[in-house]
């Protein structure tokens, strides 16, 4: 939960983050990860992040502004990429 954090990123913080996801998750069949948003900054750089993950088997991410819509959605049972 990052809700009361401040995320700064740059563009190859997040090539290097997708680097990372890509070599750990050979171990798992899939992970999922909701990210909820509140400012539009921080949306846009999720949204980018999300455009990324979509390239990585296994990694199922989605940007939310309700923390009420990502719970539901990390609770549903089938993974729809």
């Amino acid at each position: 939960d990052t809700t009361e954090s401040i995320m700064k990123y740059e563009l190859e913080d997040l090539k290097a983050l997708i680097t990372e996801f890509e070599e750990r998750l050979k171990n798992y069949t899939s992970v999922k990860i909701a990210n909820y948003t509140k400012d539009p900054l921080e949306t846009a750089t999720a949204y980018v992040f999300e455009e990324m993950a979509a390239k990585v088997n296994k990694l199922h991410h989605k940007t939310f502004s309700t923390i009420e819509f990502a719970k539901h959605w990390l609770l549903t049972g089938m993974i729809k990429k």
